[in-house]
């Protein structure tokens, strides 16, 4: 990215994302439900019998989880990139 942002001479604002669970974010796993270690015969896969257990836990864990949706985060970057309109933008995702 830096690389790019030289060739572009500053000229545009370069963002990148990742996914929940990779960079700096925390994955949301279901460890104390026991659904995503290696005691569950699913291993770190939630099989729909654990989905119930592993809800509780995240909640528990972490509150509401409605901001952590796909279109909460994709109405973050719309309202991220409508507030930086001087600029050209690039949004990179994997």
């Amino acid at each position: 990215m830096e690389y790019l942002r030289y060739l572009l001479e500053g000229k545009a604002n370069i963002f990148t994302m990742d996914h929940r669970g990779t960079g700096r974010s925390t994955r949301l796993d279901c460890v104390s439900a026991q659904a995503t270690t290696t005691g569950s015969p699913f291993g770190s896969d939630v099989d729909l019998s654990e989905v119930s257990a592993c809800a509780q836990d995240l909640k528990y864990k972490f509150g509401d989880l409605s901001s952590s949706s796909m279109t909460t985060a994709a109405t973050d970057i719309a309202t991220f990139i409508s507030d930086l309109r001087t600029a050209k933008t690039l949004l990179s995702s994997v």
